[in-house]
């Protein structure tokens, strides 16, 4: 959510040429908390020119009655996608992580090049979001969950 997270979301659409990214809050939960509550979704489509700090700024505008139920103070999981699909970012705030997930092969090579630091999933990113949790352990269900989909996992391989 912050706004030095900005330029690795504006680095992600310049290699699709996007023009906007979609940012979604998924918990609270939209439409049982957000929607129930103020009647519309905590979606935003930015725009990619956008500055870091004018990214900032957008984050900290809520609802009129509740500025606090801004992205940017209430967001608990977070969602980054492109216009095209190609790419999206799952975010926890409270585990710290990033998570993203791509259909083009191409996109890991410009993704390790990129302004913010990435990671594969591995032991040593395992063994920091397990400071999370109870016993500084990460749970196996919740290892499984994160190593389902990831093409590096030496299991799949």
């Amino acid at each position: 959510m912050c706004e030095e997270f900005w330029p690795t979301v504006q680095y992600l659409t310049k290699i699709f040429n996007e023009k906007e990214v979609t940012v979604a809050v998924l918990d609270p939960h939209p439409t049982n908390y957000f929607y129930k509550e103020f009647g519309y979704f905590n979606y935003l489509q930015l725009p990619t020119s956008l500055s870091s700090e004018e990214y900032r700024n957008v984050l900290e505008i809520g609802p009129e009655d509740s500025p606090a139920d801004a992205p940017y103070y209430h967001s608990e999981k977070v969602v980054w996608f492109s216009s095209s699909k190609k790419w999206a970012i799952w975010g926890e705030r409270s585990l710290g992580i990033c998570v993203i997930g791509f259909n083009e092969a191409v996109l890991l090579d410009h993704l390790m090049k990129s302004p913010s630091k990435w990671s594969y999933l591995n032991e040593d990113v395992e063994d920091l979001i397990g400071l999370n949790f109870r016993n500084m352990t990460l749970p196996q269900d919740f290892k499984d969950s994160l190593s389902k989909n990831d093409a590096h996992d030496t299991d799949s391989e």
